[in-house]
């Protein structure tokens, strides 16, 4: 109770050089936080008493936010806030509150919790940046117990060139301390392909010569003359057909007339004779035009007039005729 009233003189904060808005601000911020914590509503105590801080750096605003820390169990908190005390009302001369303020935080020793970040030396690559909560922690605080509020702390490591690391620590207790140790970053690898750029200067384009690959793909494709072509083919294999269709039945009406030598029989026979010398007259004829068809066909499947990769290329589409029969030959460079 005594060391409570002797630092109750230190109410009135002390002004550095704020501004009246802020000076003004900061005050009405301490005389309500100060109304919750005697009324035992530190939580909501704190946060009023920080911004009063901030505003207006007071001995006595810092006094009491020390002691709003120490009921909130921040222990560590509230000690680094009465060691400030201290030194502040040293400065000042007030070696009275000094000594008041630094019994507080003796008092405080004992239920200090420390948290040990430990950096192996195998772990310590150039360029390593170790963290706790998202704040740096400087190399001197390496391997060094720290005073820490319980709570969950998050330890990470990163290094360039390295994969990042990161690990959580809980403090349950005053009291109680606990160490992390920074595992050895393994080390991050290499990209496999350099990925060139998409868009190149307009000024480096250069006309592209195409492969033979790709000339081969192009040959591949049918152009609409090459499609005729097909067609043509077709038409012609079909002409083929018909002609062995009159061919046979020139050949049945031959042999059911009976004639031999161009003398024949009867009447009936010279009928079927006559006949079968039409069918072998058509027989003939579309046997010629199923040739031309393919035969022309083939022309425009092999070198088709807008065929650019191929337009040294010639057919060359003869009739033949001799004694036995008619027919085409088909003779040229194709590819």
């Amino acid at each position: 109770m005594s060391l409570a009233l002797s630092m109750a003189t230190l109410a009135v904060p002390c002004r550095a050089e704020p501004s009246p808005e802020d000076v003004a601000a900061a005050q009405a911020l301490f005389d309500e936080a100060k109304r919750m914590l005697d009324e035992g509503q530190a939580a909501a105590a704190c946060p009023k008493l920080e911004e009063s801080l901030r505003l207006d750096v007071g001995i006595g605003t810092r006094y009491h936010l020390a002691r709003c820390y120490e009921q909130t169990k921040r222990t560590a908190s509230a000690w680094s806030q009465y060691l400030e005390v201290a030194t502040a009302s040293h400065a000042a001369g007030q070696f009275e509150r000094e000594a008041v303020a630094r019994q507080l935080a003796r008092l405080l020793e004992p239920r200090l919790s420390r948290l040990t970040v430990i950096v192996p030396r195998e772990a310590r690559v150039p360029g390593l940046v170790v963290r706790r909560n998202g704040l740096e922690i400087g190399s001197a605080q390496w391997d060094l117990p720290v005073p820490v509020d319980i709570g969950v702390y998050a330890v990470s490591a990163e290094a360039p060139g390295r994969q990042p690391w990161q690990f959580e620590v809980r403090v349950p207790e005053d009291g109680l301390s606990a160490e992390v140790a920074i595992a050895v970053l393994a080390a991050l690898a290499p990209p496999l392909v350099s990925v060139p750029s998409l868009e190149p200067s307009p000024a480096r384009l250069l006309p592209v010569r195409p492969t033979p690959h790709q000339t081969e793909l192009d040959a591949a494709r049918f152009t609409p003359w090459q499609w005729v072509g097909i067609a043509t083919v077709g038409a012609g294999a079909a002409s083929f057909g018909l002609s062995g269709v009159f061919a046979l039945v020139a050949a049945a009406k031959d042999r059911d007339s009976g004639c031999r030598d161009g003398l024949c029989p009867t009447r009936q026979g010279e009928a079927l004779n006559r006949s079968a010398r039409r069918y072998g007259d058509l027989a003939t004829a579309t046997f010629v035009v199923g040739g031309l068809l393919v035969g022309g066909g083939a022309v425009l499947c092999l070198a088709p007039p807008d065929r650019q990769t191929h337009r040294d290329a010639a057919a060359r589409l003869s009739p033949r005729i001799a004694v036995s029969g008619a027919g085409l030959a088909l003779d040229g460079d194709f590819w």
